[in-house]
């Protein structure tokens, strides 16, 4: 609560020292412009404030910005120097303001400057004497220093928990992922197993059901009646693969026996079987001549 307090004491100070340095830009405005008293007072009412103000009140609002906006180590020596200039200003103005208008013009402005202060320690909360001002301000620019310092000190510890927060939840995290694969891994697992034990069955089944089939057959198949033709054709089907061994066989040492001939014997088996060719034509051709000699006579 006392850090909000100070924290808004101190935009207050800034909204005060802006607003002092908007008037001290006006009360330049106002030296550069008048070269007598009806100029200046002109140039005042063109800025927008009364005729009764004067060069002693823009010195002495400038020094009070300079108190203001100095640290606190030099407040109260810018508050001493703005009380010198004051007295030097007083004693030493140049000829054209030295009139009996002027003069006139001290107390207003001394009044004025005495609402400033007021309005000033009473915007700061101000109780003491006007003399104390300084202090309290430098009281006040070191409470706002602390709070700076205690709201950076909370700052840092809140930053420090937070980097400790995100590095625990990212352990949580790698953990909490290493969690569900071992999961997903146990669930790929019992499903594997769930499955192998149904191929099993199912393979028992099928087994079974083979093996039922194969009793069926032979059941059908054996009978009183059936059982000599299967044994005939067992007896045929054994013949016939024996015939074969026996010509697969011969074949066998043929293919052996021609490749035992030679390279020529390609050119010879050709030859022989235009040879034999020739002597099946020669034998056609006789036995036709034969059966028509037959048929005249």
């Amino acid at each position: 609560m006392e850090t909000s307090c100070l924290l808004h004491k101190y935009l207050q100070q800034q909204v005060l020292h802006i607003e002092l340095q908007e008037l001290l830009r006006s009360s330049n405005g106002c030296l550069e412009a008048c070269g007598n008293d009806l100029l200046y007072d002109l140039a005042l009412q063109r800025n927008g404030y009364a005729a009764g103000q004067t060069v002693l009140a823009a010195v002495q609002l400038h020094m009070s910005v300079e108190g203001l906006s100095v640290r606190a180590e030099v407040a109260e020596a810018a508050l001493s120097k703005t009380i010198a200039k004051r007295h030097l200003l007083e004693t030493n103005l140049p000829k054209s303001w030295k009139t009996e208008a002027s003069k006139a013009l001290l107390p207003d402005l001394d009044q004025q400057l005495s609402q400033r202060i007021e309005w000033l320690s009473d915007l700061l909360e101000f109780k003491g004497h006007k003399d104390e001002l300084p202090d309290h301000i430098k009281q006040l620019d070191a409470d706002v220093k602390q709070a700076e310092e205690v709201v950076q000190a909370l700052q840092h510890a809140i930053d420090t928990s937070a980097a400790q927060l995100v590095d625990g939840l990212r352990s949580c995290l790698d953990l909490l992922i290493f969690l569900l694969h071992d999961f997903k891994l146990d669930q790929h697992l019992g499903h594997a197993r769930a499955r192998g034990s149904y191929l099993r069955s199912h393979c028992q089944t099928l087994i079974a059901k083979v093996a039922l089939f194969e009793q069926r057959l032979l059941a059908d198949s054996y009978t009183s009646s059936s059982v000599p033709a299967l044994d005939t054709l067992a007896q045929e089907l054994t013949g016939a693969i024996e015939e074969a061994e026996r010509n697969s066989q011969q074949a066998t040492a043929r293919l052996e026996a021609y490749h035992m001939l030679g390279p020529d014997m390609s050119w010879l088996a050709a030859a022989h079987h235009e040879l034999d060719a020739e002597l099946h034509h020669a034998e056609f051709t006789l036995r036709e001549f034969q059966r028509v000699t037959h048929e005249d006579e």
